[in-house]
């Protein structure tokens, strides 16, 4: 899913900043379904959710921040939002969803051009 070292990376920059602990979750999950109308496909729909979130603990205070790129400054980026968040003992969001990712997935066909018997 994600190089360990990227992994290792975030979690030491969460740590820098002297907190107790730190982890990382990601999420890589795929979906499609189908609605069927007497037999035949009458829609179709497929989707992808890619994030991680770091969490930094500083004392009693929490530190947390998601991101959609996972590449290593988006990792970095969410790593230092979170230490600061925790370090700050203050309650704030950080939105970090907003930064596109470098090389979005282009769409070669788009779905409303494909006749349904095709589909």
């Amino acid at each position: 899913m994600l190089d360990q070292d990227l992994v290792q990376a975030a979690l030491q920059t969460g740590l820098a900043c002297g907190a107790d602990f730190a982890e990382v979750f990601v999420e890589d999950r795929r979906n499609m379904s189908a609605v069927l109308d007497d037999g035949k496909v009458e829609e179709l729909t497929t989707g992808r959710d890619r994030g991680a979130g770091i969490r930094v603990v500083i004392g009693d205070t929490t530190g947390f921040a998601h991101t959609a790129d996972l590449s290593e400054a988006g990792l970095q980026d969410a790593a230092l939002a979170a230490a600061a968040i925790a370090s700050s003992g203050q309650s704030r969001v950080v939105d970090t969803f907003s930064v596109m990712s470098a090389r979005p997935t282009p769409v070669r066909t788009l779905p409303e051009t494909v006749a349904k018997d095709v589909k």
